[in-house]
């Protein structure tokens, strides 16, 4: 119908044309009647043709309409046919997955007891080792333990000793401040220096014998006699108010000060032993004198504030001693 339709509406221009043409021709009556009676029919196959082109029209959109409905309803069904197949074979893989995710895990669940066991039987050793060096070291703790116990009595017991050795210390430095239990002091040192060397009183030696003289009466601390009727006199001395000083002073200037004092001291006892000449008053007796000290500490103070104490004793005949060396002279 869509076709035809430029074709009609061409026919009818023409013969409208050519009706126009003939009305411009009066003449010919009949045969302008003829084709008004064309006109007419024309006429009327154009309003049939425009009726019949507007059913056609409305056929049309009717099967347009009907098309896209059809359209629409094949969409929604392809969608839903879609969907329905992507839930299918989503599932379809989400059950795949998950059974080969079972046996993966069954297959990885074996590996592993396996492994473990494995690793099991490797750190056996490093386990019973482990448990026997546990074990001794809960042994060894238990004996440190101990240990540490009778040493903390130990340091205890020293500390309460040192506590009263401090004391007895304080004590004795307090008497030796006094120049009679200082002297005594000397005179107990030297008897128990000369019986450590193995002599007897009263028979290898002799204390505080009085001899006169001339010059007055000298009592030589001690006489040790010596074989062939020979005898050697020894003198206690105990120089120690300046040296006990030198170790209470809290500067070292002051201790060096204190220091030579007592160097000079020994050196004073030195001069004052010479002079009384104990060699020329015994008989048989050579010609020196010792002058025992009873500490090492009180010769090697003396000595290292004065170094030439033993030249100076030695040009007066007088022989500086400490227990070792009057020990060692002895025997």
């Amino acid at each position: 119908m869509n076709e035809l339709l430029p074709i009609i509406l061409f026919v009818a221009g023409v013969t409208i044309g050519a009706v126009a043409i003939l009305v411009l021709r009066p003449g010919d009556a009949r045969r302008a009647e003829r084709l008004q009676q064309e006109v007419i029919e024309v006429s009327s196959a154009r309003a049939a043709l425009e009726a019949q082109l507007g059913a056609e029209r409305k056929a049309a959109a009717e099967r347009v309409a009907l098309l896209d409905d059809a359209q629409q309803k094949l969409s929604n069904a392809f969608a839903a046919l879609s969907a329905e197949a992507l839930r299918s074979n989503n599932q379809s893989f989400l059950e795949l997955a998950k059974s080969t995710l079972e046996t993966f895990q069954q297959a990885a669940k074996g590996d592993l007891e396996k492994r473990q066991i494995a690793i099991d039987e490797t750190l056996k050793p490093v386990r019973d080792s482990l448990e026997k060096v546990d074990a001794k070291i809960a042994e060894l703790e238990k004996t440190r333990a101990g240990a540490y116990a009778a040493l903390n009595e130990q340091v205890k017991s020293l500390s309460e000793g040192q506590v009263a050795l401090r004391s007895e210390t304080t004590n004795l430095v307090k008497a030796l401040r006094s120049p009679a239990v200082r002297g005594r002091w000397g005179e107990i040192q030297l008897h128990r220096v000369v019986e450590m060397a193995g002599m007897q009183a009263h028979c290898d030696f002799f204390e505080q014998q009085t001899l006169t003289t001339e010059e007055g009466r000298l009592r030589p601390d001690m006489r040790v006699r010596l074989p062939g009727n020979k005898s050697i006199i020894v003198d206690a001395k105990t120089p120690l108010e300046a040296y006990l000083k030198a170790m209470d002073a809290h500067d070292d200037e002051a201790r060096r000060i204190f220091m030579a004092a007592h160097a000079q001291n020994v050196r004073t006892h030195i001069n004052s032993l010479a002079r009384k000449s104990y060699w020329s008053q015994f008989d048989e007796t050579p010609e020196l004198v010792v002058m025992f000290l009873p500490g090492e500490v009180f010769f090697s103070a003396a000595l290292e504030a004065d170094p030439a104490l033993i030249e100076a004793g030695i040009e007066q005949n007088i022989i500086l001693a400490t227990p070792t060396t009057l020990i060692g002279l002895l025997r």
